[in-house]
């Protein structure tokens, strides 16, 4: 290879290094992809001046909330569950203009905006949960049954136990604060027999 043959090559290399690296930098992977953060369920406070939201990342949720104009700050930081590396907050609502109740492994928790954190005590197996207008009194589904409590946790009382393999859920206040509204759906367990052919080939 003559002189310029190679002062040819080692240019081209050097004009191409920067084009691969850049490829390399904007390449999809799998792990990119789980990383990327993306909020949802944005609420604004009573006062309106924050604005809370669930931010996910790669499958774990936390709280944060934001002033408009301002960095986002974290209210929660759990960690993901072992098992599947996942962390569900079900759902949040603001209880006044600074405290918001929210839902984290089947618990109720409180959050200030200034990251204050307090779970509900004597409340668990929680799967949804209404605050009514007044914000004085949470309904609840849990452990089958469709409940009543302060907002405090005090004076859990059960509005009705469901039989028959009824599920409650998503209840919901009038906007007098009288009267629950709710879904109920109806669980069967089902076995399902799969027949034996009698030979080494198993099942069929």
């Amino acid at each position: 290879m003559s002189r310029r043959s190679e002062l040819f090559c080692v240019m081209a290399l050097c004009l191409a290094s920067p084009l691969v690296a850049e490829e390399r930098r904007g390449s999809i992977t799998i792990e990119r992809i789980a990383a990327i953060k993306h909020p949802s369920n944005a609420a604004w406070s009573p006062d309106g001046q924050y604005v809370a939201f669930l931010w996910n990342d790669a499958g774990n949720q936390n709280l944060f909330v934001v002033t408009p104009g301002e960095e986002p700050a974290a209210l929660t930081d759990f960690s993901p569950n072992p098992n599947d590396l996942a962390g569900d907050i079900r759902r949040f609502e603001w209880i006044s203009s600074r405290q918001i109740l929210f839902s984290h492994e089947d618990k109720l928790w409180t959050v200030s905006t200034s990251g204050e954190l307090a779970q509900i005590p004597a409340i668990e197996g929680t799967r949804g949960f209404a605050v009514s207008p007044n914000k004085r009194r949470i309904a609840m589904v849990r452990e089958g049954e469709l409940s009543v409590a302060s907002i405090d946790g005090r004076g859990l009382v059960s509005l009705a136990d469901f039989k028959d393999h009824l599920r409650p859920a998503g209840p919901v206040f009038s906007p007098d604060g009288r009267h629950l509204a709710f879904t109920a759906s109806r669980f069967e367990r089902v076995v399902d027999i799969l027949a034996y052919n009698g030979n080494k080939q198993g099942l069929y």
